[in-house]
């Protein structure tokens, strides 16, 4: 199978990673926006975007990864005439929408597009879907965290005025024991939005704050802290982790703990693996958009 990887953030970079480990898979090139050579790349096969429309026919599968928060499906939608793709839309509020966009244009085309295949949405996605199959009635409750969240790091990243950014994702300790219990936690109270920021300038704090709690999907409605500062080290984590509490209306329980050494290294690893089914599904002739439920 050759793979191609357009993006090389932290995600880029582990998905080179997972290829080049991956005896079924040949990487056929990364491509990013900034100057290749100023890329650390362990392959050395990066290429500027520009190129990316001429290798159509050396690349089966795409990975797609771009952050969610700023047009990344109209990134996708803008490659299937050339590719099938694979991306980790991370947005839950607008997955229906993204998903059949993607289907639209992936059939017109006759090209398969897998959406949203990370560890949640993604795999988390299938471990509810069991619960609720298969518990009935109940409720079905998921914790993230602690760990750095990739999608609302990016976010932060992407509001005016910010150097740098990390966004930590905390759970809370009340809310779990609740979950536990068989109550229904209400998604505000389940988690504290740890936001680190380094602002361009100390007069655009206020602003930043205030741009930073209007972000639809990621923090508006959310407990969020903000903290600005001049140095992220001390934040820097690979580390993440995701829990799963479901509980049955005749006391049922399942409980599911995904605990990630690296956070973007396995989600590369489900995004190759998902590059095999949509693959297969080409080649079958199954066209159109897909997520790892319906894998």
């Amino acid at each position: 199978m050759r793979v191609g990887i357009l993006g090389f953030g932290s995600l880029g970079r582990a998905a080179e990673l997972v290829c080049l480990r991956n005896k079924s898979v040949e990487l056929a090139g990364i491509f990013t926006r900034r100057e290749p050579q100023y890329v650390g790349s362990v392959s050395g096969r990066v290429y500027p975007v520009s190129r990316l429309k001429q290798t159509r026919e050396e690349v089966d599968v795409l990975l797609v990864c771009l952050g969610s928060s700023h047009g990344l499906t109209e990134a996708v939608l803008g490659l299937l005439e050339d590719f099938n793709t694979v991306d980790v839309y991370d947005n839950h509020g607008e997955l229906s929408d993204h998903l059949s966009r993607l289907d639209r244009v992936a059939r017109s085309y006759g090209r398969v597009a897998l959406g949203a295949v990370g560890w949640d949405p993604g795999f988390l996605s299938c471990i509810r879907a069991y619960g609720s199959a298969f518990l009935g009635e109940g409720s079905f409750t998921t914790f993230w965290g602690p760990g750095v969240s990739q999608g609302h790091t990016e976010a932060l990243k992407r509001v005016a005025g910010v150097r740098d950014a990390l966004q930590i994702t905390v759970p809370d300790e009340r809310a779990m024991s609740l979950a536990s219990g068989g109550v229904n936690v209400g998604a505000r109270i389940r988690h504290r939005r740890k936001c680190y920021i380094i602002p361009e300038s100390e007069c655009e704090k206020d602003r930043i704050t205030d741009a930073v709690l209007d972000i639809d999907g990621y923090f508006k409605g959310q407990r969020v802290d903000i903290e600005f500062t001049d140095d992220l080290s001390a934040y820097r984590t690979t580390a993440h982790r995701g829990r799963v509490i479901c509980r049955g209306e005749r006391g049922e329980s399942m409980d599911f703990d995904l605990k990630l050494p690296s956070n973007a290294e396995f989600t590369a690893q489900v995004m190759v693996a998902c590059a095999n089914a949509a693959l297969r599904l080409a080649g079958a002739g199954q066209f159109g958009s897909y997520s790892l439920l319906d894998i």
